[in-house]
Parts: structure tokens; sequence; C-alpha cells
């Protein structure tokens, strides 16, 4: 009597099976980290500017209206792995993805909102991240 080793097709198409329901799984989770990496990073390069405003506000008492007024070089310049430009807008934070960055993000601005509350305006800043509105909206109006 022969004694053949190996796999019979079943084991195998069970083997193929679950590396594709986990394959199925960890996907989307990649993704979902890949984006958080991306926006970790804006909010990162971020974080001197964020300083530099709240500073400002606490000096001046107004809002910064670009980076000239903070002292700060031209937005190309300041740069990142994936973020492209970075620059204040009014008192917020604006920055630009890489138009070449293989995501939904390449070449999306996004803005760091400060809020200053009115009733303690010597309190902490709260940064807001605001997204770019979406392609549909944009299409409405």
């Amino acid at each position: 009597m022969n004694k053949k080793s190996g796999f019979t097709l079943i084991e195998l198409m069970v083997v193929i099976a679950i590396i594709g329901i986990l394959a199925a799984i960890a996907i989307p989770q990649f993704s979902s980290f890949r984006d958080r990496a991306y926006r970790s990073e804006g909010y990162s390069l971020g974080g001197a500017m964020r300083q530099e405003i709240s500073a400002y506000f606490d000096t001046v008492g107004t809002l910064p209206e670009n980076n000239e007024a903070l002292g700060l070089p031209e937005p190309s310049a300041i740069r990142g792995k994936y973020v492209s430009s970075l620059w204040v807008e009014n008192g917020a934070v604006v920055l630009q993805f890489d138009s070449q960055i293989k995501c939904g993000y390449a070449g999306k601005i996004f803005r760091l909102v400060p809020h200053i509350s009115a009733q303690y305006p010597t309190g902490p800043v709260v940064w807001e991240w605001i997204d770019p509105p979406k392609e549909e909206e944009q299409n409405k109006k």
C-alpha cells in the first residue's frame, strides 16, 4: 500500500478561505491606519504653528492673518513627507496634502481652526480639525 503525503484539496481550500477572511478584515483597517498617519503628520507639523498662534493671541489679542504676521516662512517652505504646504489664514492653520500620495487625501486642503471661549478669552485655545467639503457638496454649490 502506497502512503501519499500532502494536503487534500479541501484542506487547501479551507486555508485559502481563512486567508481571504483575514485579508478582508485587515485591508480596511490598514487604510484607516494609513489615513490616521497622514493626519497625524499634518497635526504635528502644525503643532509649533498652533503654539505661535496661541502666543500671538495672548500678546496681541487678535488672531494672526498670515505666516508673515508670525514671522514664519512662505507656505511651501513648511512641508513634510505627505504635507506639501502649511500656512496661517485668519488664525487657522491650513495644510495641503501632496497630490502625489496614494489615498483620498491627495491634494486636499484641511484646516485646524482655533476656538476661543467668549467667557474665558484667556483660557486655552481649542483646535478643531475641519475636513474639506465632500465633492458632492461642492458640486451642489
